[in-house]
């Protein structure tokens, strides 16, 4: 019989590389297309991309691996030593560039009938505008759980594609939504919070995209679909 430390110790390290062969490359392709400025300019996309900094450092920490490893295998061959070192400084550079463009170049998106959240290039979900309940501003710091190797915090029936472990807007939902990750997804819910740099014009923009694209909407689905200040902001107007 294997002991638990030891099936603990087996298993993640191939789900971890596999997640990071997976991801990697979508790094590689989001710095060129910044690089490129094949970046679709859109009025509909909003940013979330300001506490992003944690990516750059998961980056900076794998590519820390690789150049290690390659210090070490030029120690041990030192005619390769020299062309290794430069490959993986190389390839440090560009894989914390792309981690660091991710989030630049995959924004939440309003599209004709659904809302776009997006984790740069860790998580997507679409989310159908005619199942939006209420989006309401609620900053929050989840408890960060991974799920399925998924980069979000799955707690209570609710999932949060989470910036630095933070989120800004709650969407409530009719009917439930999975977050699709690298590897596999979560399950469907109907609670689902995300970060965003500007709260109130997303959900400005998602309230009035609704308005317009769900059949008979009134005045009340206008209200159903309302902002909630946060306590800073409740706070000054108060004084």
């Amino acid at each position: 019989m294997r002991r638990p430390s030891k099936r603990l110790l087996a298993t993640p390290l191939p789900a971890a590389v596999a997640r990071g062969a997976v991801i990697a490359p979508r790094w590689w392709s989001s710095l060129a297309i910044l690089l490129l400025r094949r970046v679709p300019q859109s009025p509909h996309a909003y940013s979330y991309h300001r506490r992003s900094a944690r990516a750059l450092g998961v980056a900076a920490a794998a590519g820390a691996m690789l150049a290690i490893a390659a210090i070490v295998v030029a120690a041990l061959h030192p005619s390769a030593g020299r062309e290794l070192a430069a490959a993986a400084l190389a390839l440090l550079a560009v894989t914390m560039g792309g981690a660091w463009a991710a989030p630049a170049v995959h924004p939440h998106r309003i599209e004709r009938d659904a809302v776009v959240l997006r984790h740069g290039a860790s998580a997507v979900a679409r989310v159908p505008l005619d199942d939006i309940v209420e989006v309401v501003e609620e900053p929050r710091r989840p408890s960060v759980v991974r799920h399925s190797g998924i980069r979000v915090s799955h707690n209570g029936g609710a999932v949060a594609i989470a910036v630095r472990g933070w989120t800004d807007v709650t969407f409530r939902l009719r009917r439930g939504v999975v977050v699709h990750g690298v590897l596999e997804a979560t399950p469907a819910v109907r609670t689902l919070r995300a970060a965003a740099d500007d709260p109130a014009a997303f959900i400005d923009a998602v309230r009035a995209r609704v308005v317009r694209a769900v059949p008979g909407a009134t005045s009340d689905a206008r209200a159903s679909t309302s902002r909630e200040p946060s306590p800073r902001r409740g706070a000054a107007r108060g004084r």
